[in-house]
């Protein structure tokens, strides 16, 4: 059996169980290929991850606010890059000069996959840093 990575033993640290780590690990393991989540996984990820909200079922969605138009701007390129280098294309609305609205989708699988939620991680960690 292979070691764990250092880089996964440091993050573990951030979340609130060893399910949820757990949990999210293997997801991004799987990152490549997408798959429908279950409904329990999707709320494991809600509980882990202040903001995304499960809309209609079927979307990861979160509103994010901004100083001004040309921050939301620069948050939406970002994103954009993320989305790019992930092939994972969210819906991206960047609204009332300060507000941007993110759903996450997977089409492929008909509702939300590990790919949504890697995407979402990754999007938070550009808030963080």
């Amino acid at each position: 059996m292979g070691s764990i990575p250092l880089m996964t033993v440091q993050y573990l640290s951030s979340y609130d169980s060893l399910q949820t780590f757990c949990a999210c690990a293997i997801l991004r393991v799987m990152s490549d290929t997408p798959t429908l989540l279950s409904q329990e996984v999707v709320e494991t990820f809600l509980t882990a991850h202040d903001g995304w909200e499960f809309e209609s079922g079927e979307r990861l969605v979160r509103q994010f606010w901004f100083v001004d138009f040309s921050d939301a701007l620069a948050f939406v390129n970002k994103v954009g890059d993320l989305a790019v280098k992930h092939d994972h294309h969210p819906d991206i609305l960047l609204h009332d000069w300060n507000k941007v609205t993110i759903r996450l989708f997977t089409h492929e699988v008909g509702g939300i996959s590990n790919k949504d939620i890697a995407l979402a991680g990754q999007i938070n960690n550009l808030l963080e840093g």
